[in-house]
């Protein structure tokens, strides 16, 4: 009588880039041997074993991302019946993920992806915090190794990873490769500045809705551009007294805000301090 399948053929790749192993259940009644066929996605064999009393198998040397068949084929005496399963190996990472023009609330994050020998169909991205973030490919090909990025919050640290997808319904995925950026935060609004004596002015304005530690206030003297005071402050406050001015000058104060290393635009008003009635 025909012999029975093998049951329950399954594979893994255990996130191996090169390997398949495949197992399975014997098959019932009289089997004189299996006869093992590994097949590559268009169809050519790559590889056949013959074995008698097996229940699994490691295919190595495999090219990463790429679909696999095997078929196991039960003989008993001329007759013979056949199971099969697909198995995927993992694709190769993505490596050096690095990010261009950071603005305050959208940048571009590339990588250079797996060798062309490789199989593979898209890359995933994901990002801590979990801010809702819109991710836009500018290429018509999922393969693409470029991702613009649009909703971040301005001055926040963040920090993407890439994976390399193979497949389409049914995926494998390979290691991630990380990598931190922070965006720039955005500029104060209002700035306004005016005297408060003939030695001092006042500058207030409104902080930025951004993630950022401080700002750093120049004020210069407008003729000669020479610097008077220059510091960083802290982020609560947005209220400054400058003093020790000259009567009657003009002064043009400069802040930017900063979010570790990240600075914004500059926002500048200027103001004359009062003439000296002594």
């Amino acid at each position: 009588s025909v012999p029975a399948p093998v049951v329950g053929l399954k594979a893994s790749n255990r996130n191996m880039t090169d390997s398949l192993w495949f197992t399975w259940g014997p098959a019932a009644g009289d089997v004189d041997f299996y006869e093992l066929s590994l097949y590559n996605p268009n169809g050519t064999q790559k590889e056949t074993w013959q074995r008698k009393d097996l229940k699994e198998w490691h295919f190595q040397g495999l090219i990463p991302g790429r679909k696999y068949t095997l078929v196991v084929v039960t003989h008993s005496g001329d007759l013979t019946n056949a199971a099969n399963a697909e198995g995927r190996t993992a694709p190769s990472p993505p490596n050096s993920v690095s990010f261009t023009d950071v603005a305050n609330t959208s940048l571009s994050v590339t990588w250079l992806g797996p060798p062309d020998w490789t199989d593979y169909d898209d890359f995933e991205l994901q990002w801590l915090p979990k801010d809702p973030l819109t991710v836009f490919n500018p290429y018509s090909s999922s393969k693409s190794k470029v991702r613009i990025i649009y909703g971040l919050r301005p001055g926040r640290l963040y920090e993407f990873s890439v994976r390399t997808v193979s497949g389409d319904s049914w995926k494998t995925y390979s290691q991630s490769q990380a990598a931190s950026v922070r965006t720039k935060p955005d500029k104060i609004q209002s700035l306004h500045c005016r005297p408060q004596t003939s030695t001092a002015i006042a500058c207030s304005w409104i902080p930025p809705d951004s993630d950022f530690d401080g700002y750093s206030v120049e004020c210069r003297k407008m003729d000669t551009r020479e610097a008077e005071f220059s510091k960083r402050i802290e982020k609560d406050k947005s209220l400054l007294n400058i003093m020790t001015l000259v009567p009657h000058k003009r002064y043009l104060v400069s802040i930017k805000v900063h979010s570790a290393d990240m600075t914004s635009e500059v926002v500048e008003d200027s103001t004359i301090t009062m003439i000296d009635r002594k």
